[in-house]
């Protein structure tokens, strides 16, 4: 079967949204910003330039493109997107 589908590509976004973070007194812990940006983060060092092994023996790489921390619409909150583009490679 892995002949069938080495060299199949693809890809798909992942979004991330964040508010500042506050203790139950209302203090901030950390700003918006920083807050999508550690979740970014964590997908990133999860997601990028990693290999999964297929059953059938081939092996599907993945890397994130086209990575953007912006500000929201609401202007106290951040997102954090990126898309994730993989492809099948035989062993």
């Amino acid at each position: 079967m892995v002949a069938t589908v080495r060299g199949a590509e693809g890809s798909w976004d992942i979004h991330a949204f964040a508010g500042p973070r506050t203790y139950n007194s209302g203090a901030m812990i950390e700003t918006a910003e920083d807050h999508a940006s550690i979740i970014g983060g964590a997908i990133e060092a999860c997601l990028a330039d990693n290999w999964l092994d297929l059953e059938e023996g081939g092996r599907v790489r993945i890397r994130l493109s086209d990575i953007r921390l912006l500000q929201d619409g609401d202007p106290d909150h951040y997102h954090w997107f990126a898309q994730v583009n993989w492809r099948v490679l035989s062993n």
